[in-house]
């Protein structure tokens, strides 16, 4: 997808990333734009279905639709740390793909380094516990 920062849109350099993070996720859910989250292509109706698994929406229908799927994974998953039953593996995080692509990037372009760093992932989790899956870290 093209960018949304657009010349009337002010981002202001924080040292709390995460603060950064949430004004810049902000202004990426003001935009209405529709594209599909399976395969990342702009709505066309005239060229519809864009794959075999079309989920068409804008940003916020797609991370309203997700956020109600965590909360269902949340309330049913084995135990509160949302590990399978031999403990070999987590859930941690769930996001749209599409938003979380255009966050990643635009993030990337205003901060100058990568949204989710190495060993950032629990911080993550904390500041923004809709995307979080286990009840408990």
């Amino acid at each position: 997808m093209p960018p949304i920062l657009t010349k009337g849109t002010m981002l202001i350099r924080t040292p709390d990333k995460f603060l950064s993070a949430r004004a810049i996720l902000n202004t990426i859910l003001k935009d209405t734009r529709k594209y599909c989250n399976w395969c990342g292509s702009v709505y066309n109706p005239n060229d519809f279905p864009c794959c075999d698994n079309p989920q068409v929406g804008s940003h916020v229908d797609h991370l309203h639709g997700l956020l109600k799927q965590n909360k269902i994974v949340r309330e049913t998953q084995d135990n509160k740390f949302a590990s399978t039953k031999n403990k070999s593996m987590r859930l941690a995080v769930s996001l749209p793909a599409g938003l979380f692509r255009e966050w990643e990037r635009c993030f990337k372009n205003s901060q100058g380094e990568k949204l989710i760093k190495s060993g950032e992932l629990p911080k993550f989790m904390k500041e923004f516990p809709q995307f979080c899956i286990p009840k408990k870290m």
